[in-house]
Parts: C-alpha cells; sequence; structure tokens
C-alpha cells in the first residue's frame, strides 16, 4: 500500500449528493396542507352553537377567515401545529365519569378557542377540526405535546432501518480507516479530500472488505458503493507517469519470479533502490552554510497546435520544449522555452540554458561559496561530459570570486 495519511474522520461525511428537482411524493405533501378555500365558499358549520358555552356560529365570518388563513398559509405542518396549539388550553379532568367495564378514562379536557378583536370566544371540537381541517388524531397529538410542556416535534416516519445497518457500516468505517491515502498535489489548502493507491478500485475494495470480515457483516456491491460514494471524500489515484525505469522493470520481475529465492533477491534490490532515492531527497533538502541549491528539468514535450480538430490532430505538429530552473527555496521558477524547429532537447540545449541562468543569476548578494545542483538522471541531457564541460567552464569564467565549489547530484 501507498504510503500517506490514514483515512480519518476528517474523510467522513463531506461528500453530498444533489438532487434534481422535487419528487411527486414530496410535492404532494407539501400540497396537503395547503389552503385550497381561503374565502371558505365551501365552508359548512358542523354545528348550531351561537350563545351558552359555545361561540361557534356566532363569530363573524372575516375573523374566522383570517384566522384560517393565518394557520394553512403555512406549508410547513410543524408550523401549523404550533399555531394551532396556541388556540388550546389543555387540562386534567376534574371530574371522573362512571364508565363501562374496560372502557379507557380520559385523561385530558382540551378546550378550543377563536381569537376576535381582544376576546377569546370558545368553539366546539367539530368547529375547530372543520374550520383547520385537521383530524381528531392530529388535534389529540398536538394537544398531548401542549400539556406535557414541550415543543412540538416531527414524529411522523423517520428512519427505521439505520439502526439494522449500524454494525455493518462500523465495520465499513474501520476497514476503510486501515487504508493509507494521500493528498492531492494541487489545492492542498483547500481540498480536505484524500486518494487511495491508484491499483485500487471500488470492485476490489468489495472484495477486499468481504475478504475481510465474517459472514454477518458482509454487504452487498451496491449497499457498499453507495455508502462509500456518500461518506466518504475519498478518491482513487491517477496511474503514475514518467516512472523510474528500474523500478517498473523490477515490480514485473518480481511478479513473474519463479522461485521465492528469486523473488526475494528482486525485493531487496527494490527497497535498496527506494531508500537511495530518498536519500536524494533528504540531501536536496539539506542547507549547508553559504550554498545555494538549485533544481533543473526538462519538462514533458508538448505538441503545437495543441487543438482536437480533426486536420490539425493528424496533421504534423511541432514539438515545444520547456526547461525549469528554480532555487530551491524560491516559489518563482525560470523557464527556458524552444521548439524543435529552433534546438533539440540534448545535453547543449540544456547546458546552454543552464550557464545563462549562471551568468544572469545575482550571487553577489548572497556570498554563495558552495553551489549545488540537482535534477534527474537522463543520460542524454543531464548526466553526460557535456553539463561537466559547460560548468567547469563558467565556473573558470563566469563565476563570482566567492564561489569556490560546484557540487552535481543526479537522482
Amino acid at each position: 500500500m501507498e504510503e500517506g495519511v490514514p483515512v480519518g474522520e476528517h474523510s467522513i461525511g463531506t461528500r453530498k449528493r444533489r438532487k434534481s428537482g422535487t419528487s411527486k411524493q414530496k410535492r404532494k405533501q407539501e400540497n396537503r396542507y395547503t389552503d385550497k378555500d381561503p374565502d371558505m365558499l365551501q365552508f359548512e358549520p358542523p354545528c348550531n352553537h351561537k350563545e351558552g358555552r359555545y361561540r361557534c356560529c356566532s363569530i363573524p365570518a372575516f375573523y374566522l377567515i383570517q384566522q384560517r388563513k393565518r394557520v394553512l398559509n403555512h406549508h410547513d405542518k410543524l408550523q401549523q401545529d404550533r399555531l394551532l396549539g396556541s388556540m388550546m388550553s389543555v387540562s386534567v379532568p376534574k371530574r371522573r365519569r362512571p364508565r363501562k367495564d374496560g372502557e379507557k378514562l380520559n385523561s385530558m379536557f382540551i378546550r378550543y378557542q377563536v381569537r376576535v378583536h381582544d376576546e377569546t370566544l370558545p368553539i366546539c371540537c367539530k368547529f375547530f377540526r372543520t374550520l383547520f381541517s385537521i383530524g381528531q388524531s392530529r388535534a389529540n397529538s398536538i394537544a398531548k405535546s401542549v400539556m406535557s410542556c414541550k415543543p412540538i416535534s416531527e414524529r411522523r416516519g423517520g428512519d427505521r432501518k439505520s439502526k439494522l445497518y449500524a454494525e455493518k457500516k462500523q465495520s465499513v468505517i474501520n476497514f476503510l480507516s486501515k487504508l493509507k491515502a494521500r493528498e492531492s498535489h494541487y489545492s492542498r489548502g483547500k481540498s480536505k479530500r484524500l486518494y487511495l493507491a491508484s491499483e485500487l478500485n471500488i470492485n476490489r475494495l468489495h472484495k477486499m472488505y468481504n475478504a475481510e470480515v465474517p459472514h454477518s457483516l458482509k454487504m452487498k456491491k451496491c449497499s457498499f458503493i453507495t455508502f462509500f460514494s456518500t461518506n466518504f471524500n475519498l478518491g482513487f489515484g491517477d496511474p503514475a507517469t514518467d516512472v523510474c525505469s528500474f523500478c517498473m522493470r523490477t515490480k514485473f520481475q518480481i511478479e513473474c519470479a519463479d522461485t521465492p529465492k528469486k523473488k526475494l533477491e528482486l525485493q531487496a534490490e527494490l527497497t535498496a533502490h527506494k531508500l537511495r532515492v530518498k536519500t536524494f531527497h533528504k540531501i536536496m533538502k539539506k542547507d549547508p552554510q553559504n550554498s545555494m541549491s538549485l533544481c533543473f528539468d526538462l519538462q514533458q514535450v508538448q505538441p503545437l497546435p495543441k487543438l482536437a480538430i480533426g486536420e490539425a490532430y493528424y496533421a504534423r505538429q511541432l514539438s515545444y520544449y520547456a526547461l525549469c530552473i528554480t532555487d530551491i527555496d524560491d516559489t518563482f521558477p525560470n523557464f527556458y522555452c524552444w521548439t524543435e524547429n529552433q534546438a533539440k532537447r540534448g545535453a547543449i540545449a540544456v547546458s546552454s540554458a543552464l550557464t545563462h541562468f549562471l551568468t544572469i543569476y545575482n550571487f553577489k548578494e548572497k556570498n554563495i561559496s558552495l553551489l549545488r545542483l540537482f535534477s534527474d538522471g537522463c543520460a542524454g541531457q543531464n548526466r553526460n561530459t557535456h553539463i561537466v564541460h559547460a560548468l567547469y567552464w563558467w565556473l573558470l569564467n563566469k563565476s563570482p570570486d566567492s564561489l569556490k565549489e560546484i557540487c552535481i547530484r543526479l537522482d
């Protein structure tokens, strides 16, 4: 597995799915609590109370329409229930009437009222339910919340299946947390996305997980993919390009090795080779006194023109070369660019660009006595006598008096 940071909690729960549009079920649920008769043209009082205990039919229609709009103009059921709860007063029954055997006793006494000016007028239960188009079960549910002095909350539906798969999900989190991931080379400060090794994919991860856990914790492929994509901000790295030929050749030889002894020998050679690479980077990070470290590399060849048009794509293209030379501690690199009709990309072109950069560079301000140069070990460009002779000539003829030594290190 590739070295990197472990898959931790910061990579969980950072990715969300985008839903396009509103589902039919959601639209149907929203329309369920919408006032379809705002002017109460089809309203018929279910009672004849005008005087006495209830004043249902004596309330002017204007106030009834006003109260109805106030409640039903809210499309959210919780907002409606809170307004309806403010029109109820709930108490414990003061007198218990005898009931038949097995019949439940009333546990609460509900009073319904509507506010008109500064006066609160009582109405009956049927009139209240008909006025606001609600059922008895909903009214009782609101009354129970009012009586217990608890905030009215949503208790419909809800998640009933997540508890069944909690153990499996925790098992997947533990499995993925063992893997090593790496940060992106670009935009590390902005993005928290981590990348697994390029040899892995979602199918291979699913097979690895099922092979590791017992039968009771195994997951289907579709469930594993859904949980991975919605709960983890993880991706898979791209295959490496411009890799070392020795590393690739040795890896294939290890896969095709006939005997365990030969396989161990090849693995030892590959490990020693990687240790030398790490040593090269450690030396490059060092900062000796009165020294300067430069890194130079010829970058990938780009074709010109780079177009997707068929005529230009299949026509003869011109190669574009770019040599980057930069101070290791500097954030502003220098580029030498040319095309194949001007020069080739061999040792002569690289040495001329390198000596030109050293000639125009201001060494006087830094009082440098040691110049360190780092690059890859490409034989046709960097690892040859042309580079050595060009640097030797520059050191004798063009270098400042303080500079005494040039050290070249090739990867």
